[in-house]
């Protein structure tokens, strides 16, 4: 028999034992559990498609199941918000095929004229517009390509092509986007809310400790946010009210933090130049000017948790901006013992702060509403929208991406008229394919590079399965 302290011994390393593994299962559903989880949709998905498109005796089957590889993410709202443009993208390519092949049917110059014209256009609207509306662009200009250009060499089989491609494309989104939905959905607003939650907490935590140091990091940190959050608040208004609600809020939030996020990496980059060049009183001096914003963006050492908090801070920024004048006065007078003290950088560090604190009360009046009554934040996104309706779109590299996607189908529709190409059709294809995919990167001729060097590594693979499936058949 044990005695008692060995029995208390053994239960306490049996708890021990159970908590580990309790953590470790937790861990695990929340870090690898989703990831298996969309692994089995996406393959679900995949023999959806392929089974319906084969069950209907679809022409190439391989559409529905490609379309599931384009259209298929890890979050649900990117699915729909993907697959929705995508279908409105093919939609009006394939109308507007269909009318060029009725009026143009028999004379191949004026239908190149208007494709190439078309294109254009397309690339165009996909430089101006952003995320999936982008995406909607391309389709619009490339199902020109696939449905059009096959159709003017028989222009009786039109509506067959079309009607072939739409219904490849539809089996394809609508498996998706089932599976998607029904099967351990995963929401886009829950990580939106978390990836704003968080950038206000590292952002409080970095202007809390004040160091003018090590700024590079966090604020490349920051950018990455940024984008991801723009990119998911696009997709996320289809998925719930309160998303599309917050969409405007999102927005907002976002323009504003970039402000103020810049005015502190700007206004810290001053106090280091300071520094450097041994101007420490003016750099004291503007820390110590900053020192009670600082301390008020954090409560006891860590960010605000709630509403209440929320509030205390916005009063404190408040009435930091009250008596900013007088503590500025008050530090300037304290200057005015030191010798050769530079006034001009103190006043221009004063003037950063000064917008500092300006930018970051409006910055929080926005992420309040975050828990606001709909009624306020409704009336803030039509103030919101009321000020961003005109924006500001540079016209020149929008021509100039028109104008390379037109010159690139009428280039391979002169190449394919008079070599008679047998391949013609599918090199104009990839050519406006690549042309307007790839007309919004920064660096077109590296990403063309890349999908060269993918094509010709899948065009290797697909000879060598074959080769192999027919040595093992």
């Amino acid at each position: 028999m044990l005695s008692t302290p060995h029995k208390r011994c053994i239960n306490q390393a049996m708890r021990g034992v159970f908590a580990c593994l309790q953590q470790a299962g937790a861990d695990w559903y929340r870090q690898d559990f989703p990831l298996i989880a969309y692994l089995f949709k996406y393959l679900l998905a995949a023999f959806l498609a392929l089974w319906l498109a084969l069950k209907m005796e679809m022409d190439q089957p391989a559409t529905a199941l490609l379309t599931v590889v384009i259209v298929m993410h890890f979050r649900s709202g990117m699915v729909i918000t993907k697959s929705y443009y995508r279908l409105i993208g093919t939609v009006i390519g394939i109308l507007f095929s269909m009318l060029l092949v009725a009026w143009f049917a028999q004379d191949r110059f004026p239908f190149f004229m208007a494709a190439a014209l078309w294109i254009g256009l397309c690339t165009a609207g996909s430089l101006v517009t952003r995320n999936f509306q982008s995406y909607g662009f391309v389709l619009a200009g490339y199902t020109l390509c696939i449905v059009g250009l096959p159709a003017t060499l028989t222009p009786w089989h039109t509506f067959q092509i079309a009607s072939t491609r739409l219904s490849e494309i539809g089996v394809g989104l609508l498996s998706a986007t089932l599976v998607s939905e029904l099967i351990l959905p995963q929401r886009l607003w829950e990580n939106i809310q978390a990836v704003v939650r968080g950038k206000f907490r590292d952002f409080s935590l970095l202007m809390g400790a004040g160091a003018p140091a090590g700024l590079n990091q966090p604020f490349l940190k920051f950018m990455q946010d940024l984008y991801q959050l723009e990119s998911f608040r696009a997709s996320a208004q289809f998925e719930t009210d309160e998303a599309r609600w917050h969409g405007t809020t999102i927005n907002q939030l976002n323009m504003q933090f970039m402000a103020v996020s810049t005015t502190y990496i700007v206004f810290q980059r001053l106090v280091q130049r300071l520094l450097r060049l041994g101007q420490r009183p003016e750099a004291e001096a503007l820390t110590a000017l900053m020192q009670p914003l600082s301390e008020a963006i954090l409560i006891d050492g860590r960010p605000v948790n709630d509403v209440k908090e929320l509030a205390r801070l916005q009063q404190a920024v408040t009435a930091y901006l009250q008596g900013f004048d007088l503590l500025h006065r008050q530090q300037l007078h304290a200057l005015a013992t030191v010798p050769r003290v530079n006034t001009l950088e103190v006043e221009t560090g004063a003037e950063l702060l000064q917008r500092l604190a300006t930018e970051l009360a409006a910055y929080l009046n926005t992420y309040v509403l975050l828990v606001a009554p709909l009624s306020l934040r409704q009336s803030n996104d039509r103030a919101w929208n009321a000020e961003t309706a005109h924006m500001q779109i540079d016209w020149l590299p929008v021509a100039i991406a028109g104008a390379r996607g037109a010159f690139t189908l009428l280039l391979l529709g002169a190449i394919w008229i008079t070599l008679d190409w047998p391949s013609g059709i599918l090199a104009m294809t990839l050519g406006v394919i690549t042309s307007t995919l790839f007309a919004g990167s920064p660096a077109p001729m590296a990403t063309l590079r890349q999908f060269a060097a993918g094509v010709v590594l899948g065009i290797a693979l697909v000879y060598l399965s074959n080769v192999f499936g027919h040595m093992i058949m």
